[in-house]
Order: structure tokens, then C-alpha cells, then sequence
């Protein structure tokens, strides 16, 4: 069933501009592997016990000159001037108050949320890893520590109420960690015209295609000729990566989606001229420009949790939403509006019909045109013959 659908579905993975497709006799499926996908179910439990200082205040007599209670006395306070003249006694007491919360997660192998509606339902079957790996059997390893998983079930759930007076008793424990291991199957497709491969992920319960990735030299030589062309437009824009890489604070968890050190260093070399170090491998919907992060559709929006780099003459329909650095190419156009995280790097002779945001930097090449506004937190730059119409807003 997997092969079928791979041969079904195998030209969509070379798709450019959303509607030229390769001949299928063009695209050969060349191999299907299987393997477990892990996923992380956590659930926790917390609860507090405190007490907190309050003052009552209790309406007597007028006209009490004194009150009692269990032995002690207490003169009244005017609560306003005559003629009213009403008369209050203030008593300190102590409120106990007790608050518990309990919830499961679900966490991908990087330590991402993702719904639980999202796993595939089927008959579950407890299996031996440790044995079934020793058969050959694959099975991907979940990439983020149980102490990240305890700390991200901490960030959920604990939540001591801001009026806490004393703490009496206060617990947090993980009452459930479960490893579910859903089959996946990989299929590595080859266009025999250029050469260039993708892989492509199916739920092996459902039957769904999830991701595409392309092959990781296609990426690697996107990015030494991209930047090897346009070296003296961005030999600033990789300082200042290598600067902002010092700036950062700590990761809090892996669900950020923010790119590691690593990449950046790679960004810096490749700016400094020598050969690239690495780069992470390229995930990509199907029919979707490159990425380097998975990528969410809803409607004409896009959003990429990770970097995005789009080639160069590649045109973009859809507004994009970058949780990291966005790189775009020469000669691309780009219907919608564009957002990322972090800085954002267009090339020379590109058009955005929409309004540009970047949470860092913006660096716009020779001759580009940009119909909306930009609005940066950082510097923003603008190469020669570069046009921006709409209003241009620097917090730095």
C-alpha cells in the first residue's frame, strides 16, 4: 500500500509554482523503508496547599465603646463622620486555600506539543524495543531529554496563585511518561532528468502523507551559490548573526524552533568564504519551496517553524510566517506579506507585494521592490535601486 501510494503521489514532490508537474515516467521511486516514529505522552500532577494574612472588618453599635471576643477586646473605628457615625472592629485571621491541577501532553521526538487528536488511531501493541531492534527493525530516537520533558510539563502546569502568603505544602510529580511508537514509511524518489531526489514521509496507519524533504546537496549547493553571487550585499548580515549568536539567551525548551548555534556558525563561514560546514537537512511540504523547519498551511497563510530559504526565481503566493531567519533568493516575487522571527535577507531584483516584519534585521539587495512597508526591531538596509513604497519603521 505504501509503494502504491508512493507511485501515486511521486510527481507531486517535484512540483514547482504549484502546477508544473514532471512526467511520471520521469520520477522513479527508489526505495521504501520503514521505521517508528516516537512520540512522548507526559502527565503530571500539581497541587498547593497556603495560607495568606487578611483583616476583617466587622460593623458594630454606633454608639459600643468596646467588643469582645474570646477574651479579647476591641475598640471600634469610625467608619464615617457623624451624623452616621458608623463604628468597625478589625480582626486579623488567616485563609487556607488549596489548588491542584492535572494534565497529559503529547511531545514529538524534538519536544514539540502537538495534539493528541494528530496520532494515528489504530489497536495499540506493547513492544520490546531493545528486542525488535535488534532485528533490524528502525526506530527514531527522541531527541530531547527527560528533564526537558519534566520542565516543559513544569511550564504547564505549575502555576502558584501571585497571592500566596505561606506555602504549607506544595507538590509536583509525573504521575505517566509513555513512549508510543507509530509506524512511518520513507520513500525516496530520484527525478532522472535532474538527478535531484526527495523523501517523502507516510503514516504507515493512516496512509497520509505528512512531509516532504528534499535531498541535502541540493541544499548545500543553493546555498554556496546564493551566497558566492551576492557576498558584498551580505557581508554584514553574517557578522551580525555571528554577534547575535552571543546576544541570545539559552534555548527554554525545544519547542522553540529557533536555530542552534551550529547553523549559525555554518551562516558565518559561509560568509567569510570557506566551505560550508553543515546544514540541516531540508523539510519541505509537498509542492512547497525549500525549507529548512516543518511548514503548517492554513488558508493563504504559511507558517514555518524553523528557518525558511526560498531559491532564487521562485514565486510565492501565500503569506509566510517564519519562526526563524528568512533567506529569499534573486529574481523571486512574492504575492503576500511576509514575517519572521528573526533577520530577514532578500535579494537582489526581488518583488513583495506585501508589508515586511522582522524580529532582527532587514536587508534588502540591489534593485528589489517592496510594495508594503517594513518594520524591523533591528537595522534595516537597503541595497542600491532598492525601492520600499510603504512606510519604513527601525526600533533600533
Amino acid at each position: 500500500m505504501a509503494r502504491l501510494l508512493g507511485e501515486k503521489v511521486k510527481g507531486k514532490f517535484f512540483t514547482r509554482l504549484r502546477f508544473l508537474k514532471p512526467k511520471p515516467e520521469e520520477i522513479r521511486l527508489i526505495s521504501i523503508d520503514k521505521y517508528y516514529e516516537p512520540y512522548v505522552l507526559v502527565t503530571g500532577k500539581y497541587a498547593i496547599d497556603y495560607c495568606r494574612k487578611h483583616v476583617y472588618s466587622v460593623n458594630v453599635d454606633k454608639n459600643a465603646r468596646e467588643v469582645a471576643f474570646f477574651d479579647r477586646k476591641f475598640k471600634p473605628e469610625p467608619l464615617s463622620q457623624p451624623p452616621d457615625g458608623a463604628q468597625v472592629i478589625k480582626l486579623d485571621g488567616v485563609e487556607f486555600f488549596h489548588y491542584e491541577d492535572e494534565a497529559s501532553f503529547v511531545l514529538d521526538k524534538m519536544g514539540r506539543e502537538i495534539d493528541p487528536e494528530q496520532l494515528p488511531c489504530a489497536p495499540s501493541e506493547k513492544l520490546n524495543v531493545g528486542e525488535l531492534a535488534k532485528t533490524g527493525i528502525k526506530f527514531a530516537k527522541v531527541k530531547i531529554s527527560l528533564e526537558q520533558e519534566i520542565d516543559f510539563l513544569r511550564s504547564r502546569i505549575v502555576d502558584r496563585p501571585s497571592d500566596v502568603g505561606e506555602v504549607i505544602r506544595e507538590i509536583f510529580e509525573v504521575s505517566e511518561r509513555a513512549l508510543i511508537y507509530c509506524p512511518m514509511y520513507q520513500l525516496t524518489c530520484r527525478n532522472v532528468n535532474t538527478g535531484k531526489e526527495a523523501i517523502a514521509k507516510i503514516d504507515g496507519t493512516t496512509g497520509k502523507a505528512i512531509s516532504c524533504k528534499s535531498d541535502k546537496a541540493n541544499s548545500n549547493k543553493f546555498m554556496r551559490d546564493f551566497f558566492e553571487d551576492h557576498i558584498e550585499n551580505i557581508q554584514r548580515v553574517g557578522e551580525k548573526l555571528v554577534e547575535s549568536k552571543q546576544k541570545l539567551p539559552e534555548p527554554l525548551s525545544a519547542t522553540d524552533g529557533f536555530n542552534s548555534p551550529k547553523e549559525i556558525d555554518m551562516i558565518s563561514n559561509e560568509v567569510a568564504g570557506s566551505p560550508p560546514v553543515s546544514v540541516s537537512e531540508v523539510e519541505r511540504n509537498i509542492g512547497f519551496p525549500e525549507v529548512l523547519g516543518e511548514v503548517f498551511h492554513a488558508d493563504d497563510n504559511v507558517t514555518v517553524e524553523g528557518d525558511l530559504e526560498i531559491p532564487s526565481k521562485t514565486i510565492v503566493y501565500e503569506n509566510l510566517e517564519v519562526k526563524g531567519y528568512l533567506t529569499i533568493g534573486t529574481d523571486c516575487q512574492i504575492f503576500g506579506k511576509i514575517k519572521a522571527l528573526r533577520d530577514i535577507l532578500i535579494g537582489v531584483n526581488t518583488k513583495i507585494e506585501g508589508n515586511v516584519v522582522s524580529g532582527g534585521d532587514v536587508i534588502i539587495g540591489p534593485d528589489s521592490v517592496i510594495r508594503g512597508s517594513v518594520e524591523s526591531t533591528g537595522h534595516v538596509e537597503i541595497g542600491e535601486n532598492a525601492v520600499v513604497e510603504g512606510g519604513l519603521h527601525s526600533k533600533s
